[in-house]
């Protein structure tokens, strides 16, 4: 879902509605079904949600432990993130999308380490709620995944750290 309100006024989506989504196995919805006994059904939530908004619409104590919140500001458009904003939009679309079926191919390695990663995040980030480091140890145990599928050294601990905190 992309969303998009200058406040909390214009915004037709009701926040609080994702936080028991947030539990994992907890259902999208659930409907009663038309027969005479209890039974239902229920709609599985098997996704993420992306929001994009002009204002921060996470405030609550319970909202911002379960979402992780970028802030771009005008002072981040710099010559060189121009330069390299250029260089993504220059790589056509077809071969951009060639990154997921590399990553892919690794998906036995992904869906047999992923957790190990992410508890090792764990213990890289400090000084914020329980919650909330689980959250931002996801992002940041996925990212050690890619960089060990990539070949790559990239160190995302301090930023991650930062924006825990600012939770």
């Amino acid at each position: 879902a992309l969303l998009e309100a200058n406040t909390d006024r214009n915004t037709r989506f009701n926040i609080e509605s994702i936080l028991t989504l947030y539990n994992a196995g907890n259902p999208l919805q659930t409907t009663a079904l038309k027969t005479n006994d209890t039974r239902t059904r229920e709609i599985p939530f098997n996704s993420s949600i992306l929001f994009v908004q002009n204002v921060e619409p996470f405030h609550s104590k319970a909202q911002k432990e379960r979402v992780i919140s970028l802030k771009f500001s005008q002072e981040d458009i710099t010559e060189k993130t121009k330069i390299a904003f250029d260089e993504l939009v220059s790589i056509p679309t077809q071969e951009l999308a060639t990154f997921f079926v590399q990553v892919m191919k690794h998906r036995q390695f992904i869906e047999n380490n992923w957790r190990q990663f992410v508890e090792k995040a764990k213990g890289y980030i400090e000084n914020v709620d329980a919650r909330t480091r689980e959250n931002h140890a996801v992002v940041l145990g996925f990212h050690g995944l890619l960089k060990r599928i990539l070949n790559i050294e990239h160190n995302l601990t301090p930023f991650i750290q930062q924006i825990a905190e600012e939770k």
